[in-house]
């Protein structure tokens, strides 16, 4: 099995998991469905992949902050070998 195969096989069964059914080889169009958030509220089901987006790049920018501050280069500001 090669790589691209294992990857695909992966992002099926992340569709799975979170209710985002694959139906004849397409997404589903249930990104658009209300679902509870925090607090109580609602809103799309994107919300939930843009929020995720967001806080990783939150928690990346912060972890190369702290890497910076101790004279080190994160992963991406590192020359490529």
């Amino acid at each position: 099995m090669d790589a691209r195969t294992r990857s695909q096989r992966r992002c099926g069964s992340w569709y799975t998991k979170t209710g985002l059914k694959r139906r004849h080889g397409k997404k589903s169009s249930s990104l658009s469905q209300r679902a509870a958030k925090n607090g109580g509220r609602e809103g799309p089901r994107a919300f939930a992949l843009i929020a995720l987006t967001n806080d990783w790049a939150d928690h990346y920018s912060a972890a190369a902050m702290y890497l910076r501050l101790n004279g080190l280069l994160p992963p991406t500001a590192q020359e490529k070998k």
